[in-house]
């Protein structure tokens, strides 16, 4: 914030230095002109050379009168001109200036700043431990996440056309369905209604495990927007849940809930995919009907990943009793 803060104000003072400069450059110009006429007015001919001097210094005066003003003003426009007004296509082209970028790459670079120009402020998911099969080493969870989205850009909107839930059931056996996906939304800020929302129930099989239907994200210039979605899916207990934001985001926190019917363990991990594995989880006691959040975090980047693994504290205790070494 201090360095977004230094930013503005030196782009303040540098077209205050604009300023001065043509002003200074001005003051030069009257001077070098006026030279030759004040010497006139003090030649042997006083009488003459003061009348020619005058008359000469008049019209040189009123010459540099308008350079002047043609500087200044044009001083004027340039150092009020505020960058952030143009066109994006022109912001565009002021960030990426190399001579070698063709109209299509220019093209190509607005579709992305265009998508990157909205982040989280806040993701806040909602799990719910709805059964958990110790003979099939799996369980059930429900899962309620919402996405409060802020565009980034006063003037142009949010858009993008290949926004996709992605659902993944694990194919365990004597469990059909696997899944269901049965609410997206989206909604905008100021708007009462839903921009788009669909409540189908799209069922995942064995035959059909993965769920990935396009959706067009749209939020409205220097606004936010909430997309929300519900859906419910087995995991492998070894496996687990998997949940990514897939964009910069403030504030991530994610909830849980047992309503399996038997006290449990969850263990929770966030990281980069490329470390996920190498973290220890952090594990947390739920009993039956309890509910705890599990992680609180700030900024995310778009590679972290948060994942849940759920064991059974029942038989985690009966494994300790029967241990010889206890």
């Amino acid at each position: 914030m201090a360095r977004r803060g230094f930013s503005i104000a030196w782009d303040r003072a540098k077209k205050q230095i604009y300023i001065a400069l043509a002003l200074f450059v001005g003051l030069l110009a009257i001077l070098s002109v006026f030279t030759e006429e004040l010497a006139g007015l003090f030649s042997d001919d006083w009488v003459l050379g003061t009348v020619q001097g005058l008359n000469s210094l008049l019209v040189s005066l009123f010459s540099a009168l308008i350079f002047f003003l043609v500087i200044g003003v044009t001083s004027l426009i340039v150092g009020l001109r505020n960058p952030q007004d143009d066109a994006i296509e022109s912001r565009v082209e002021y960030l990426f200036s190399g001579s070698h970028i063709s109209s299509d790459a220019k093209e190509y670079l607005k579709s992305q700043v265009t998508k990157l120009s909205a982040y989280c402020r806040s993701v806040e998911v909602k799990l719910t431990l709805e059964e958990f099969d110790a003979d099939a080493a799996a369980f059930r969870i429900s899962v309620d996440a919402q996405q409060f989205l802020q565009s980034c850009i006063h003037d142009e909107a949010y858009v993008d056309e290949d926004v996709c839930l992605d659902v993944e059931a694990d194919p365990i056996e004597g469990k059909d369905p696997l899944g269901e996906v049965y609410c997206e939304e989206l909604y905008v800020e100021g708007e009462p209604k839903a921009k788009w929302r669909d409540l189908s129930r799209k069922t995942l099989t064995r035959e059909n495990l993965y769920y990935r239907e396009p959706r067009k994200l749209e939020v409205a210039a220097d606004s936010m927007a909430r997309y929300g979605n519900q859906h419910w899916i087995w995991c492998a207990a070894d496996e687990g849940y998997l949940y990514t934001t897939r964009r910069y985001t403030e504030e991530f926190s994610v909830s849980l809930r047992n309503k399996s019917g038997i006290p449990i363990i969850a263990g929770v991990r966030i990281a980069r995919q490329s470390t996920l594995q190498d973290e220890s989880p952090e594990e947390h006691n739920l009993a039956d009907n309890e509910e705890k959040e599990v992680v609180r975090s700030g900024t995310v980047s778009p590679n972290v990943v948060f994942w849940l693994q759920i064991k059974s504290s029942e038989a985690t205790e009966v494994a300790e009793t029967c241990d010889p070494s206890a």
